[in-house]
């Protein structure tokens, strides 16, 4: 009978406890209670409480951060990488940072679960920003088109977690990419610069040139030496323009994509008046822009830096080589875009695209009724079947796009548009690489003369990396194709990725920093974008 009445008392007990999912820990039952209530901090804070809510009743409310005694090494080490946001170029207030430091010595468990939760959120929010950027790319620049990395926050708090050294999680957060860390130191010396008054501005007009001697020429000296591009050495007159000023002048116009003559004039000085409080925040738009790339760029990789009019090639991060690049017209932007590489065309044959059809030859035909055939530009009617017709004999005018029924084709050879080389790669906008006969373009300091794809300045050289995989394919045999002007594919034999960007701010290997030209006006929304979120 005893035992009944027990068996009776404890199943009450248990059936008591099923209605009641209150935590008995005192710290798991006030996170409960104030995810359940979304008792925003001090009324002042927004959180997502979804993501939150989902996280902690997976693990039954249990506290991440804290305990009764107080906050643990991993908050200890959040808190730490909070206050260091702004070296990823972000701003610590944006993740409660302030608050934070206001619980932080709290004993009550109200305080402690605020707390917890807090540093929850501001996990998430941090890892949004530095891993995928503060804005969405769709936001602000219309032409990028290169995916997002994509993530969830809270799986990447789980990792963190059950990562053996969390400390190492949270230092992995940021983009590992060495055109990104360098920003990143450069931010520090930059910043430094700033803190320590920036540079002197040259306030005269006049121009400063090798051997002379002009008060202001010390004024551009201080100048120099404040951004580290001259040595800040005794000298034995500060106003005379000296040979290792003219170094230094030069080095700063390279930096710049200014014409190197070591002359100071109108853009060198309107270049060398920019306050580093606006070469901190370009460097910061191109972290921004790193965040949006994702974390594997590959083994081999190149990147096109439109805004640098600039190719690089890398291998296991480390620079392969450079050359120049023309770019698209302002009316014509090359896209922000990444892809493939798959194929080499040796001797390429033209296919003009519709738009320049109609924009360009079709207006030129009209002026010259010789002038596809003088271009040897040839008119398919059916380019499979090669029925070729004669170009002087159709009435230009009565066509429209939705309408036009021929293939225009011009044939290899020395003024093909497409020089003696082609690369092709993936992406919907019909973009490529090639050659040139336009070599001269090359010697201009703004490259904007293409009609949205890219010519390089040295095609054999990228041609030998794409096929270092394809031994019989190496610089003598490529020549031997191109001089037997024959058309030939030639593919990939392990296709190597290639991203064209927009980079108004790079920084090289030695830590030397460029700046570059907003050419397509990119920067502004990006920046209005950026201090809107701020």
């Amino acid at each position: 009978m005893l035992a009944s009445i027990l068996l009776t008392i404890l199943a009450s007990v248990v059936f008591a406890l099923s209605l009641d999912d209150t935590p008995a820990n005192p710290l798991n039952a006030a996170i409960q209670e104030q995810i359940t209530s979304q008792n925003e901090i001090a009324h002042t804070i927004t959180m997502d409480w979804s993501a939150i809510e989902s996280f902690y009743a997976e693990r039954k409310f249990t506290p991440i951060w804290a305990d009764i005694t107080g906050p643990n090494s991993r908050a200890t080490y959040l808190r730490q990488t909070i206050h260091g946001a702004d070296q990823e170029g972000l701003d610590p207030e944006d993740y409660h940072l302030s608050t934070i430091e206001q619980l932080w010595h709290k004993q009550t468990a109200a305080d402690l679960a605020a707390l917890d939760i807090l540093l929850t959120d501001s996990f998430f929010r941090y890892v949004l920003d530095v891993r995928m950027g503060r804005v969405s790319p769709i936001d602000v620049d219309p032409q990028w088109h290169i995916a997002a990395p994509v993530i969830n926050m809270v799986t990447m708090l789980r990792q963190a977690l059950k990562a053996n050294d969390f400390e190492e999680a949270l230092r992995k957060l940021p983009p590992p990419h060495p055109g990104y860390r360098r920003l990143r130191d450069a931010l520090t010396k930059y910043r430094l610069v700033a803190q320590g008054g920036g540079w002197p501005v040259l306030t005269l007009n006049s121009t400063l040139r090798f051997d002379m001697r002009h008060t202001e020429v010390a004024q551009l000296r201080a100048r120099l030496i404040a951004e580290g591009n001259l040595p800040d050495t005794k000298v034995e007159d500060a106003q005379h323009f000296d040979q290792g000023l003219k170094y230094a002048v030069e080095r700063f116009q390279v930096r710049h994509g200014l014409k190197m003559d070591g002359v100071v004039g109108p853009s060198t000085r309107a270049a060398l008046n920019i306050p580093v409080t606006q070469r901190i925040a370009q460097i910061k738009l191109n972290m921004e822009r790193w965040r949006w790339l994702p974390r594997t760029l590959g083994r081999r990789y190149l990147i096109v830096n439109t805004a640098a009019y600039e190719l690089t090639a890398f291998e296991d991060e480390q620079i392969r080589f450079t050359m120049w690049v023309v770019i698209g017209k302002e009316e014509r932007q090359t896209p922000a875009i990444g892809g493939s590489m798959h194929t080499v065309v040796i001797n390429p044959y033209w296919t003009v695209p519709m738009k320049l059809v109609f924009e360009d030859l079709i207006p030129a035909q009209l002026r010259n009724k010789n002038y596809l055939k003088q271009k040897g530009i040839r008119v398919y009617a059916n380019l499979a079947k090669n029925i070729e017709v004669d170009p002087r004999k159709l009435d230009w005018k009565s066509f429209s796009k939705e309408t036009f029924p021929y293939v225009l084709r011009q044939d290899p050879g020395p003024d093909n548009p497409l020089g003696r080389i082609k690369f092709l790669f993936n992406n919907e906008f019909e973009i490529y690489l090639h050659d040139t006969p336009k070599r001269r373009l090359f010697d201009k300091k703004i490259r904007t003369f293409s009609s949205g794809c890219i010519r390089v300045e040295a095609p054999l050289p990228l041609a030998e990396f794409l096929l270092a995989d394809k031994p019989r394919w190496d610089r003598t045999a490529i020549v031997k194709a191109i001089d037997s002007g024959k058309t030939r594919d030639i593919k990939v034999a392990k296709s190597v990725p290639i991203y064209l960007l927009y980079l108004t701010s790079w920084v090289g290997p030695d830590g030397a920093v460029y700046f570059y030209s907003d050419v397509y006006g990119r920067d502004e929304p990006l920046q209005h974008c950026v201090s809107n979120e701020e």
